[in-house]
């Protein structure tokens, strides 16, 4: 995009207006110096912005000196993105809003053919008068996206992605450094440096010297540990499992998580997923086995679980559609990278 065309540089700054009021209600005096962008301007975006619904006025701001300002605020219940979650049995289709605020849930059998359910089921939690912007589908690799099957843009995250992100959105501790692993059907990670960075090989680290997994190699994490193995081998559903005395398991993930975070310098580590609500004690025993396998000056490392637990997917893949097909977020960020340094935006 050539962000010094006049029509270019009005998307940017509606979508900046969109941005600072995500973050917090503002008045458009406020909007104008945060972002610099004159007030006539501003005033102009506001004006269309209210014209569609997204945007609404709120109570008069006295808090300060002179005359009261309107505050602005994001009017979320106008909007709703989709997460969409294909697993191996079931199917989870979930609506937020444009605050990124799951509203409702539904879940239902894998069929064969499932995108007819699927879009039927959007149909069911979709709001009447509201805009639809986009979905996440959260899905393996072996699962086909139809074009046009929905009606709007569909993108394609890992639970791993969706899970952190879920996580990291308005998380009171820092997260960044943090080792985010998904413990579910597979398992997968996601590691927080400067973003989010998927990590798809990690569920097939070689712990083993038995256990054929699904890529054709023998005694990889996803073989011995997964939810899905787990299942089959015991017979037991997640809860039972959670509460069983899983002791390979547990040590097979210890020796994944003490490899993986000498490798990548992980400052913590976040067990996300279903199977991520596991006993006190079972992340206690983790806890010692991969403190024994570091080195002493990274016995500082602290394996702690998901805050949203199997919601956390749910949540994630709503923030993610919010960020590419309503909020803009990567295209702002490399905006802001081309201000910081001094490039000449039309090069």
């Amino acid at each position: 995009m050539d962000f010094s065309k006049p029509e270019n540089a009005r998307v940017i700054n509606r979508l900046k207006v969109l941005s600072a009021l995500r973050e917090s209600p503002s008045s458009r005096a406020e909007l104008s110096r945060r972002l610099g962008i004159n007030k006539v301007s501003i005033s102009e975006i506001i004006e269309r912005l209210i014209g569609e619904g997204l945007v609404r006025e709120g109570e008069k701001d006295t808090t300060t000196s002179g005359r009261p300002s309107t505050m602005l605020s994001i009017a979320s219940e106008k909007g709703r993105v989709f997460s969409i979650e294909i697993r191996r049995r079931r199917i989870t289709v979930s609506a937020s809003n444009l605050a990124g605020r799951v509203l409702r849930f539904m879940q239902l059998p894998r069929g064969g053919n499932p995108w007819d359910d699927i879009a039927g089921t959007i149909g069911k939690l979709s709001g009447e008068g509201v805009t639809s912007y986009g979905a996440t589908v959260i899905a393996g690799d072996d699962v086909e996206i139809p074009e046009n099957i929905l009606p709007f843009p569909v993108l394609r995250a890992p639970a791993a992605i969706a899970e952190a992100k879920a996580e990291m959105n308005g998380a009171a501790l820092d997260l960044e450094g943090t080792l985010f692993i998904s413990w579910g059907e597979t398992i997968e990670a996601a590691y927080a440096r400067g973003g989010l960075i998927h990590l798809p090989t990690f569920g097939h680290m070689k712990v083993a010297n038995e256990g054929i997994c699904e890529c054709g190699a023998t005694g990889c994490l996803n073989a011995i540990a997964s939810l899905s193995v787990l299942k089959d081998q015991t017979g037991f559903d997640t809860r039972r499992l959670m509460e069983t005395n899983l002791t390979t398991p547990l040590s097979t993930m210890s020796f994944a998580i003490a490899e993986a975070v000498q490798v990548l310098g992980a400052r913590n580590v976040m067990i996300t997923g279903d199977f991520s609500q596991l006993r006190e004690e079972s992340y206690a025993y983790m806890q010692t086995r991969v403190m024994k396998s570091l080195p002493k000056n990274r016995n500082d490392v602290v394996i702690f679980r998901s805050q949203l637990g199997e919601a956390a997917a749910r949540e994630g893949g709503g923030i993610l559609a919010l960020e590419r097909f309503f909020y803009s977020t990567a295209l702002l960020r490399r905006l802001e990278a081309i201000e910081s340094e001094n490039f000449d935006p039309r090069t």
